[in-house]
């Protein structure tokens, strides 16, 4: 392993940031089965010709949308032929969610400059379109928005939008929301059907056991695949700890702290993080209000920072935090 970092010794923090933002692919388990299932039920939808739905469930930064950006890496639009391939494309719910606004803002990822028509010309041409540039993965981002921004009857009407666009793509359509997503496929009975399979993305926790093997191995390969020419030891437990209080377990934030924790480090001619860089780090990211409750610290007792108007306060789903966590998914 050393062998394998020492070529960054030395390396500028441009490139290193570029190898963190382009490279780095160190992801949470139920993300790497997510992305399993997805591509595994989506070669099955191609291989079948029928459409298929799934619906993916993370509080906000856990990780769903880096999954779907992910993918469509692995699955890149190819612009070489006559016609484009655009094997898997992505859009979000509009700010006023209609049946013709999501079909304008699936026409507008497609490649459509100008989508005209009625909500059903429109899904009519979607059809068509999906099968010219052989698509075969579809990802609706923040579904949560839906039932924020709808009453019932147009949680109904978009559901039944989302499951004729099912039917119509012959692909596999992939839900991407917080835990109030749900909503929008638990009160339609028919797109319930079409999107039996639920899969959950979770933060990391300490709780157990179990979730503390699994946040070690992940900081561990978080620590080996990271542009310093030496290990961190980020699994150590008390590195480990104050990680996982600064952060909460979200995905995301864990992300955009290391790669301040490495510009920090090489700033002061460093090759390894240490909890001076992450104690900097933290409050060039966030504030220096956070000093007094800075896990990294010398003084200061790491805790979550989740009280009552800290970072993390009720972080769980801030969409709908009075929503009950739901089980995890098999």
């Amino acid at each position: 392993m050393a062998e394998l970092k020492a070529h960054w010794r030395g390396a500028d923090i441009r490139s290193r940031r570029v190898h963190m933002a382009n490279e780095i692919f160190v992801q949470h388990p139920q993300c790497s089965v997510a992305m399993s299932s997805i591509r595994t039920m989506a070669a099955n939808c191609k291989a079948e010709k029928r459409g298929d739905s799934m619906l993916v469930l993370a509080g906000s930064g856990a990780g769903k949308t880096y999954l779907a950006d992910r993918i469509q890496q692995l699955m890149p639009r190819d612009d070489s032929g006559e016609i484009s391939k655009v094997r898997s494309v992505m859009f979000k719910i509009p700010p006023a969610p209609t049946q013709r606004g999501l079909a304008s803002e699936l026409l507008r990822a497609l490649g459509d400059p100008k989508p005209k028509g009625t909500a059903a010309d429109m899904l009519d041409r979607i059809g068509t379109l999906l099968r010219h540039v052989e698509t075969e993965i579809i990802f609706i981002d923040d579904v949560q928005d839906i039932p924020e921004r709808r009453g019932q009857k147009g949680v109904l009407q978009l559901g039944n939008w989302i499951r004729d666009l099912i039917d119509k793509s012959k692909c596999l359509v992939v839900l991407l929301g917080t835990p109030s997503a749900a909503e929008v496929v638990t009160t339609n009975a028919q797109l319930r059907r079409r999107s039996m399979k639920h899969l959950r993305i979770e933060y990391f926790s300490m709780d157990k056991a179990e979730d503390i093997r699994c946040f070690l191995r992940f900081l561990s390969e978080l620590d080996k695949a990271l542009p310093l020419a030496e290990l961190s030891k980020l699994d150590e437990s008390t590195m480990a700890w104050r990680i996982y209080c600064a952060t909460n377990g979200v995905m995301s934030v864990i992300n955009k702290l290391v790669t301040e924790a490495v510009c920090v480090a090489v700033e002061h001619k460093r090759e390894a993080l240490t909890s001076d860089d992450f104690e900097r780090a933290l409050e060039n990211l966030f504030g220096s209000h956070l000093k007094t409750v800075n896990p990294f610290g010398k003084k200061i007792e790491p805790r979550p920072i989740t009280a009552v108007g800290e970072m993390f306060h009720n972080w769980h789903d801030s969409s709908n935090p009075a929503l009950p966590p739901l089980d995890k998914a098999a």
